[in-house]
């Protein structure tokens, strides 16, 4: 038996998954990027933007106004931000947040279905708007 200061030294590898985990979300963040690039995060509520706003701050006058398709995802979403605070800036940089990470958790469960494929359809698909 050797001596424990002589034993031989096992290099860890590398952990595949680890790799992909950082090309997914990179993969995954690009449209927002590309976004945040061209859209700058300070300039006023667009109509869209003041509605779902209005909701999540619970203002009744505009409960009405808006369709019931697109009454609950949107204003549940900014509803924490909206809580803390008004501004339009830190609305869109939660709104930036959860389309990376919901991105991200989509391509990981498509990844395991049609494969790496999926990484360019993302790309594709999200940045033709």
């Amino acid at each position: 038996m050797q001596p424990v200061n002589e034993r031989r030294r096992v290099k860890p590898r590398r952990n595949p998954q680890g790799d992909r985990r950082w090309v997914t979300l990179a993969v995954a963040a690009v449209p927002v990027v590309v976004s945040l690039v061209f859209v700058p995060l300070a300039r006023d509520f667009a109509f869209d933007e003041a509605v779902y706003f209005a909701r999540a701050a619970g203002h009744p006058q505009w409960q009405s106004m808006w369709g019931p398709q697109r009454s609950a995802g949107m204003p549940l979403m900014i509803a924490p931000v909206a809580a803390l605070t008004d501004s339009a800036v830190f609305v869109r940089m939660w709104s930036s947040l959860c389309a990376v990470a919901l991105g991200y958790l989509c391509l990981r469960l498509w990844l395991g279905v049609l494969g790496r494929g999926v990484l360019v359809w993302w790309l594709l698909a999200s940045t033709t708007w």
